[in-house]
């Protein structure tokens, strides 16, 4: 005789809670219940008012991130290539040029970094902060 109960134990020891899914995911709750009802788990079963997920079943958003950034790096890759000074390639270089800059005490503006970035000089007319307006005044 076939011992169903057993059977029926093993299969449920399968199967994780959502609260259990999300914490070995590392998301929210309420994200893989999201995932669950639009069908992005493969596997999952909506029992009463709980779902549960198969222990072997892949977390939606880990393909959407990995696939995501390696999208952006090689946006980023071929605008470098092409010597492209807009979008995202010159948002990055532009804003850590500044933020360098401005670690390294250096009193170029916001204004004059893309500049220099472009056309590898600055204009005639550059006129650098004051030290005093680049310097912390202390609080009282």
């Amino acid at each position: 005789m076939i011992n169903t109960d057993s059977i029926i134990t093993q299969y449920i020891r399968s199967f994780w809670k959502f609260q259990e899914a999300a914490q070995e995911w590392d998301i929210a709750e309420r994200t893989v219940r999201k995932y669950c009802e639009q069908g992005k788990i493969e596997g999952a079963i909506h029992a009463g008012s709980l779902w549960v997920i198969p222990m072997d079943a892949v977390c939606p958003n880990n393909a959407d991130k990995s696939t995501t950034l390696k999208s952006l790096a090689n946006k980023v890759a071929y605008q470098k290539s092409m010597n492209n000074h807009f979008g995202i390639y010159e948002y990055l270089q532009v804003n850590l040029a500044y933020s360098s800059s401005c670690m390294a005490s250096n009193r170029l503006t916001r204004e004059q970094v893309p500049e220099i970035y472009r056309t590898g000089k600055v204009s005639v007319a550059f006129e650098p902060n004051p030290v005093s307006a680049t310097k912390k005044k202390p609080s009282t």
